[in-house]
């Protein structure tokens, strides 16, 4: 099989390539309801890259479809492949979806994730441990975080929140 190669016109969201045929090791997932039941496997679980991701959060769904850089088969679902290609995400992109962002961790499926700016969103939790290739975390519009989870090992840049609402940064916990 061949691998996948896209165009980027935008320079927020960058590609790797992957192999159609490549299995990809995923970390835990959190259950959700009618979801697959291997997700839930306390170790990594296996999945073929055309594998669909299950989304927690609606928001970050919708902003992952609409932008037709991260839904290369515009079919309308996030793919292990499409979620693995992304190297820079800001979901400031599509306003009309930054209220509606009400947590953060499906960023999980994203673990090439260099470069984040996480919009502006009421969640008080950013948990970013699942993407050990983060170098920039933008968190300059969150301000009701209280606290940011990162991998051990990872020690990417954190432009904290202004205006924060009660007036204190978030800790910072690191996740082993």
């Amino acid at each position: 099989m061949l691998p996948i190669k896209a165009q980027v016109s935008n320079p927020i969201l960058q590609k790797v390539e992957i192999p159609t045929d490549t299995i990809i090791d995923v970390p835990q997932v959190a259950p959700v309801p009618g979801s697959n039941p291997s997700w839930t496997d306390p170790q990594k679980t296996r999945v073929l890259p055309d594998s669909l991701i299950t989304f927690r959060d609606g928001g970050i769904k919708r902003f992952c479809v609409r932008n037709k850089q991260i839904d290369t088969n515009r079919d309308g679902e996030i793919s292990v492949r499409e979620a693995m290609q992304v190297e820079g995400l800001s979901l400031m992109s599509f306003k009309s979806f930054i209220c509606i962002i009400s947590r953060y961790d499906d960023l999980k499926h994203f673990p090439n994730l260099e470069w984040l700016h996480a919009g502006s969103s009421k969640a008080d939790t950013l948990d970013v441990s699942g993407n050990k290739a983060l170098k920039v975390l933008d968190l300059s519009d969150c301000r009701a975080l209280t606290t940011i989870i990162v991998a051990k090992g990872c020690n990417p840049e954190i432009i904290m929140p202004r205006n924060l609402y009660d007036g204190k940064e978030p800790e910072v916990i690191v996740k082993e």
